[in-house]
């Protein structure tokens, strides 16, 4: 558990840090864009569907009373450290989505879109010019984290293994095009990474608790594995439509 606790707290150092730095950049070059620039309706998306909020805190709590109560631990386990175990998979989840929200989010979207605006802010262009930008930031930085999560090492073993490393390649792409959506309406990093580490803590904490720490695969023969995956799928694929209606119906899709 000291090796996992160690990559925990330099995780959550190491994304804290990035998310930190890159939330005062692109706020002061938003600050530096003409005032038309700016989008006119400055309502966050959050505040406008509060359930989002309740939906996280619910499901936080789910997977915190599933550790304690659905998992039955060794008869001579140290209760001490298995609730140090959980806080360790909080704060490895929370590290984990602040890394990756400001390396593929920040770093790889959000941060080239607001300096091509800049770019752009005194130029006369076509209104689908920007709009086209967008759409292809949003797919390049999805398709990089996609196979950044891809374990090519199991896409040639066939059978089950190949299918649900081309579904996790699929379900990361959907995840980065949904978590791009959701910063178009936010501009906030750190509510990415809050939702990231949410998703994080859903899908992988029982798991990790289990194991003891992380995880040395994400590919498993098992067909109930695979029926999470294809519903984890079509979950994402609902939540990438609702999202892109709800920045489209704030007028928020500007960076």
């Amino acid at each position: 558990m000291t090796e996992f606790a160690t990559e925990t707290i330099v995780m959550l150092c190491l994304g804290a840090l990035i998310v930190s730095l890159l939330h005062i950049a692109l706020t002061k070059i938003r600050k530096d864009l003409p005032q038309q620039s700016v989008p006119v309706d400055q309502k966050p998306f959050f505040g406008k569907n509060p359930w989002i909020w309740v939906f996280m805190a619910i499901s936080a709590l789910l997977c915190v009373g599933g550790l304690l109560f659905a998992v039955e631990p060794a008869s001579d386990a140290d209760p001490g450290q298995k609730i140090v175990l959980i806080l360790l998979i909080l704060a490895f989840c929370l590290g984990t989505g602040c890394v990756e929200e400001g390396v593929f989010r920040g770093l790889l979207f959000a941060f080239p879109s607001v300096l091509l605006k800049k770019k752009f802010a005194n130029k006369q262009y076509p209104p689908q010019t920007e709009r086209k930008m967008l759409i292809s930031l949003v797919m390049v930085s999805s398709l990089l984290f996609a196979l950044c999560h891809v374990e090519f090492e199991a896409l040639f073993l066939g059978g089950m293994f190949t299918l649900q490393t081309i579904l996790k390649g699929a379900e990361a792409f959907l995840f980065g095009v949904v978590m791009c959506t959701i910063y178009v309406s936010t501009k906030s990093l750190w509510k990415n990474a809050l939702i990231h580490a949410v998703y994080d803590l859903v899908a992988l904490a029982p798991a990790m608790f289990v194991a003891g720490g992380q995880i040395a695969t994400y590919v498993y023969d098992s067909s109930m594995y695979m029926m999470m995956l294809g519903i984890a799928l079509v979950a994402l694929i609902l939540a990438a439509y609702m999202a892109g209606r709800a920045a489209k119906q704030s007028r928020r899709d500007t960076l």
